[in-house]
């Protein structure tokens, strides 16, 4: 029995090529590492529903579970606002920790959501946050919920004033 060349074990099992370039290999690198951020995402969640069911943050001495976002775990306000509300929100709605775990729903479009969602837009609004981007989401919510001011959109002017 012959050893079959390299070649034809490529052809007869179609390998995938290992990458040639070095934007390849970043790109892969960075593929790999985007995975691992949203599964330590979805781990930290988990986490914060667990201290915030058992109000955890204030036996650590924080007022609430954004206060223990931000000062305990470092995190920035934008980082702690989105997993607070969530976390917060998820109680009620575990679908929401859910998705996310599955990789079926970013946290920036849960965070628009958990602002508004009930019993009975529970499904809509889940379906459209799966489905759009967050900008378009903004202006889904907008249209349906005037009265909610999207607070990353609030840019702060002085002490007494705020523009949108």
């Amino acid at each position: 029995m012959r050893p079959i060349p390299a070649q034809e074990l490529e052809s007869l099992f179609e390998f995938q090529k290992p990458p040639t370039s070095k934007i390849e290999q970043l790109h892969l690198k960075a593929i790999e590492r985007a995975k691992a951020f949203r599964t330590s995402e979805a781990e930290l969640l988990e986490i914060l529903c667990d201290i915030n069911r058992i109000q955890g943050f204030r036996a650590l001495g924080y007022k609430n579970l954004h206060t223990y976002c931000t000062l305990g775990l470092k995190l920035t306000d934008a980082q702690a606002y989105s997993l607070s509300q969530v976390a917060i929100k998820s109680e009620n709605f575990p679908e929401i920790k859910e998705l996310i775990e599955e990789q079926k729903l970013h946290l920036s479009n849960a965070s628009q959501i958990a602002r508004v969602i009930t019993l009975e837009n529970k499904e809509e609004l889940l379906e459209k946050a799966q489905s759009l981007s967050k900008r378009e989401l903004e202006y889904e919510i907008k249209k349906t919920h005037p009265e909610v001011i999207l607070k990353e959109k609030l840019k702060v002017i002085s002490a007494s004033q705020s523009e949108i």
